[in-house]
């Protein structure tokens, strides 16, 4: 029943099962870290929100590491990861995912079985094509097939970015399709979208 976890500067991998079946609301993974291991987070059935912190260190995502997490719709990964592997969110709630363009390898089955409906890629069309492929060391896989092949992926999304409307109203993009605008007073007029500031 563990439901919060701070992680000392000298941990740099969460192990083998580490938080299995946790009953943790949400999680901040530490700067240093540079691996989640195999079934790290698997089956924290309470897991919302998991933040990577600024200047990450993160570079592989293992096996079943947010296999079940059933209340997880959202992850962003940070800039430096390089590996998804196998099965990373299989049978989970993750909705919606976002991937920073230093990702090298995507496992065709990391979300075998999840609720996936968009990932938010932050190279091109041909990138993603090239980043994802399968672990030859899993015999069973079909040829040709992708567990995204029915997911939408949207090439080019940027990190989070944020501006003003005005001195008094700000506004927000997640990276994720998400637009926040926040403030008091009158908005200004876009007519159809025109000149919005969010807009590139």
């Amino acid at each position: 029943s563990l439901e919060g976890w701070s992680f000392p500067t000298s941990v740099t991998a969460i192990g083998h099962s580490g938080f299995c079946g946790c009953e943790m609301g949400s999680i901040v993974i530490s700067e240093n870290i540079e691996t989640i291991g195999k079934l790290a987070f698997s089956s924290c059935y309470l897991l919302e929100s998991v933040t990577f912190a600024e200047n990450s260190s993160l570079d592989t995502v293992c096996e079943f590491a947010f296999s079940n997490c059933g209340n997880l719709k959202d992850l962003k990964f940070p800039e430096g990861i390089t590996t998804i592997m196998y099965r990373a969110f299989e049978w989970s709630g993750i909705e919606r995912i976002y991937i920073p363009q230093s990702i090298l390898f995507v496992d065709s089955y990391a979300a075998q079985e999840s609720s996936l409906t968009d990932v938010y890629y932050a190279g091109t069309e041909s990138q993603w094509n090239e980043i994802l492929s399968e672990d030859n060391d899993n015999f069973y896989y079909y040829d040709d097939y992708s567990e995204f092949d029915n997911v939408d992926i949207h090439c080019n999304a940027q990190q989070t970015v944020q501006g003003y409307c005005n001195s008094n109203i700000s506004w927000q993009y997640d990276g994720m399709g998400a637009l926040t605008i926040i403030g008091s007073g009158e908005m200004p007029s876009y007519p159809q979208g025109k000149n919005a500031p969010w807009n590139e």
